[in-house]
């Protein structure tokens, strides 16, 4: 009697997790049946929906700081199991201060990991669950998480706030994954059919490279996108794409579902009005992307041994005209401090490129105010500030060319050190080159960026000098 309760309960807790479904009899072949049988998936706050950004598109953010702690805690143990629905991962830490949650962003609470599961489709034209204006991916990655007051995963479930979950598009697009996906496929041998589970050599969630990445997050309220579908969501999704092979999305195709399925993405849902948010980090920042890769702007020579392609550009400013810059020349800052910051092309995505020595590339160029006229992509990004006045609050422009910021004049000289990220994590992974020229910003434009309010009631967002330890400065002049 004791060993079949003890299946009983093992299948209970199981049904809870995956979808917090009654049963398990659900499949994929129409998804827009569910609701016959589970009536929350006729919903008015159902995932996935399409997000109505598109790749060579510009977002400007005012992030808001989402936290990812303690992710570099290697767990006690790890299990994976394909049951019939995903390949589903269950890591575990016998200490509770050392499991890995989520906070900020939009997230009131500690939000702790749950597990994370995969979806895929028939071929590499479709597999995701979220869009991005209309366009699948070969797969999504999703980390669900659960608010840690609610004491339960289960308790969460029926909670309006109770889970967070992390989604990250991927397409094979530079030929090279995450440690994180390589550690799992190894073992998608031992998951061909369902209910097959396996224990594995636990390894640290920062393997996946959404974990702790710069990467801005489109967040909005939504469901869990199986069976039940509980509104339960704040959903979080990277606005980038990262890698996995060919060959890797084939393996995964391999794994057998349930009911014949050869595919495990739900149809998009209807959106309702909901709105999206976008987070990050402090400061505003740009993010341009292209839409074919081959035209990505990238940095080479000098002091750089790869191409270095562009990720995104960001601004520092303080209170008053006599500081904002975060390097300074002898002492001396200036009124504001332009990064464009890139990342090494053959690590395959800026989240992994953040993890090596020399996976980063910064230019920075250092701005005081003068009578001569700001750069044309100043001006571009100045027009929108007053749309970017409150914490959280985003704006999409019309793109324009970085080369209309100025910086790239044969006679302009650049002082290149090996150093960090200025912001937390402060990953010491930045090649820096550093403008030796001071470029031109109106009174009026140091007023607006002024106007930008930033969290925790902060004024400036420059960072103090740190020591020089020795390390050494060599110039380079661009072409």
């Amino acid at each position: 009697m004791t060993s079949i309760m003890v299946i009983l309960c093992r299948f209970f807790s199981f049904s809870l997790i995956w979808g917090l479904a009654k049963s398990q009899e659900f499949s994929y072949k129409d998804t827009t049946t569910w609701g016959q049988n589970y009536p929350t998936c006729n919903g008015n706050n159902q995932s996935p929906v399409d997000i109505p950004w598109g790749f060579g598109e510009t977002v400007i953010i005012q992030p808001g700081e989402l936290q990812w702690i303690n992710y570099g805690n290697i767990p006690d143990s790890m299990r994976i199991v394909n049951n019939g629905h995903t390949v589903q991962i269950y890591p575990t830490w016998v200490n509770a201060s050392d499991r890995p949650y989520l906070t900020g962003g939009p997230l009131g609470g500690q939000y702790v990991i749950e597990q994370f599961h995969f979806h895929w489709g028939q071929n590499d034209s479709v597999g995701s669950e979220h869009t991005f204006r209309g366009r699948r991916t070969a797969m999504e990655f999703h980390m669900v998480h659960w608010k840690s007051e609610y004491g339960t995963f289960e308790a969460a479930a029926s909670q309006a706030d109770g889970f967070a979950v992390i989604g990250a598009l991927y397409d094979p697009i530079f030929g090279k994954s995450s440690r994180g996906i390589e550690e799992i496929w190894r073992e998608l041998g031992g998951l061909r059919q369902p209910n097959d589970a396996i224990q594995i050599i636990p390894f640290p969630l920062s393997d996946f490279e959404v974990v702790n990445s710069r990467d801005t997050y489109v967040s909005y309220y939504g469901s869990l996108t199986t069976p039940g579908c509980n509104e339960v969501v704040t959903w979080l999704v990277a606005l980038d794409l990262f890698s996995i092979t060919s060959d890797e999305l084939q393996q995964i195709r391999s794994v057998q579902l349930g009911h014949g399925d050869t595919h495990n993405y739900r149809a998009l849902q209807n959106l309702n009005n909901r709105q999206f948010t976008y987070y990050q980090s402090k400061s505003v920042e740009i993010h341009p992307v292209w839409r074919n890769n081959a035209y990505r702007p990238y940095l080479s020579g000098g002091p750089l041994r790869s191409q270095y392609v562009v990720e995104q550009f960001h601004f520092h400013w303080g209170q008053n005209n006599n500081v904002g810059s975060e390097h300074t020349f002898r002492g001396g800052r200036s009124s504001m401090e332009l990064h464009i910051v890139h990342w090494k092309r053959e690590y395959g995505s800026f989240a992994a490129a953040m993890q090596r020595r020399d996976g980063l590339a910064v230019i920075a160029a250092l701005y005081q105010p003068s009578t001569g006229r700001s750069s044309n992509g100043i001006q571009q990004i100045w027009r929108q500030l007053r749309n970017l006045r409150q914490e959280n609050s985003a704006v999409q422009v019309s793109p324009f060319p970085l080369s209309d910021f100025g910086l790239l004049n044969p006679t302009h000289r650049y002082m290149s050190y090996f150093g960090s990220l200025t912001t937390p994590t402060c990953n010491e992974a930045a090649t820096w080159l550093v403008a030796l020229n001071l470029f031109p910003i109106s009174n009026n434009e140091l007023r607006d960026i002024r106007l930008v309010r930033l969290r925790h009631g902060d004024r400036h967002n420059y960072r103090p000098l740190q020591r020089l330890n020795n390390r050494r400065f060599t110039s380079y002049r661009s072409y």
